[in-house]
């Protein structure tokens, strides 16, 4: 995947409520990783499109600085 300077990458903070159905489908999932994707209306109604497992986030972390590795790495140490 390669940068396109006319992305937008937005940090987005998710409702409690989706955040919540997100953790739960992740769980029934039996996923512990992965990336979703959702679009958000224009009467702002979520719609969860899909889950891939073995999502790419690289992207995100080079533009956003989120912190992504440390947080897996954490994660990872704890287990």
């Amino acid at each position: 995947m390669t940068y396109d300077q006319d992305t937008r990458i937005i940090p987005y903070i998710l409702p409690k409520k989706i955040k919540h159905k997100i953790d739960k489908l992740f769980n029934i999932s039996n996923l512990n990783s992965g990336t979703f994707d959702m679009i958000l209306s224009e009467n702002n109604t979520y719609y969860f499109l899909e889950i891939n497992p073995f999502g790419q986030f690289d992207l995100i972390e080079k533009t956003t600085n989120a912190g992504i590795y440390k947080k897996i790495s954490r994660w990872l140490k704890a287990k």
